[in-house]
């Protein structure tokens, strides 16, 4: 019954991607502004539980990449970008691993 708020989660999070990867093309801030709104239903969820507290912190992270694109810097956006890259890597390879019931990658 709740599979459709886990499918609406994890579909937002790959739209925001898909709306990342668009303003980095584009070098438009408006698109990455968008993304930033898909993203906070994901990361705002997870914020919620024990494991991730802090998660939305990240948020400030990606402002600062849009602000970075408004000023034409792709590479300052994409050095801001990289530590929510990661965090969402991680956060995505720990729901993979409990789900699977294998070793984590980083223990």
């Amino acid at each position: 019954m709740l599979f459709w708020i886990g499918g609406l989660f994890w579909s937002l999070l790959i739209l925001s991607v898909l709306f990342t990867v668009y303003a980095f093309y584009r070098q438009h801030w408006g698109w990455m502004l968008t993304a930033i709104m898909l993203y906070l239903p994901f990361i705002g969820y997870f914020h919620g539980t024990p494991r991730f507290q802090g998660a939305l912190f990240i948020v400030v992270f990606f402002a600062v990449a849009a602000v970075w694109i408004s000023f034409q810097r792709r590479w300052l956006s994409f050095l801001f970008l990289l530590p929510v890259l990661l965090y969402t890597g991680w956060i995505l390879h720990t729901v993979y691993t409990e789900q699977m019931g294998t070793l984590p990658l980083f223990p």
